[in-house]
């Protein structure tokens, strides 16, 4: 029995075709490979179109003479919302709860930012603005009493290990049961 090259040729260039047509003709795998991609694509692209930077919100804590002087040496007003809380209890709930991205008190020499770490980018950011506010004062002042940044993160940094471990593990035991379980025979 011998083949020739042009009837292997046909043969090798019709399962190409057969399956390209089986592909258009599944709906499932059109809608999974093309209209749901697109889908997203249009989704997030509508949700994430911003690209400015993000503007925080900060309590100023009584009278933080060094954000004001910042404020008043740069315009800030792109990058910081400033308002004002005189207890220092008051303003670091608003940080805990998410309604402000930190709170700022000075005491002497020091610059005090309360931040959360709930969102890192966000923590970051604050975190660099005061670092910069601080540079730039002690460029100003170029004596040899300088400020100094104090950041205070206003979680509780005291974790125990079991604390996210059972979760984790307690998830584990659902999920695995779940898979495993036998069919139930109602």
């Amino acid at each position: 029995m011998a083949f020739t090259a042009g009837a292997n040729f046909r043969a090798l260039r019709s399962l190409p075709q057969a399956l390209l047509r089986g592909y258009f003709r599944d709906r499932t795998a059109l809608a999974f490979s093309v209209l749901l991609p697109v889908l997203f694509l249009v989704l997030f692209g509508s949700l994430y179109r911003s690209s400015g930077a993000p503007k925080l919100t900060v309590i100023e804590i009584g009278n933080a003479s060094l954000l004001s002087h910042a404020a008043g040496q740069q315009d800030l007003s792109g990058v910081l919302t400033v308002t004002h809380d005189g207890t220092t209890k008051a303003a670091v709930r608003e940080v805990r709860r998410g309604n402000a991205d930190a709170a700022v008190e000075q005491t002497g020499r020091q610059l005090i930012v309360h931040y959360s770490i709930a969102d890192p980018t966000t923590a970051g950011i604050v975190q660099a603005v005061f670092s910069s506010i601080v540079q730039q004062a002690d460029q100003a002042r170029a004596g040899p009493a300088s400020y100094q940044l104090v950041a205070k993160q206003v979680e509780s940094t005291a974790l125990k290990p079991i604390q996210f471990l059972a979760p984790g593990l307690l998830g584990w035991a659902v999920a695995s049961g779940a898979a495993s379980a036998p069919p139930s025979r109602w």
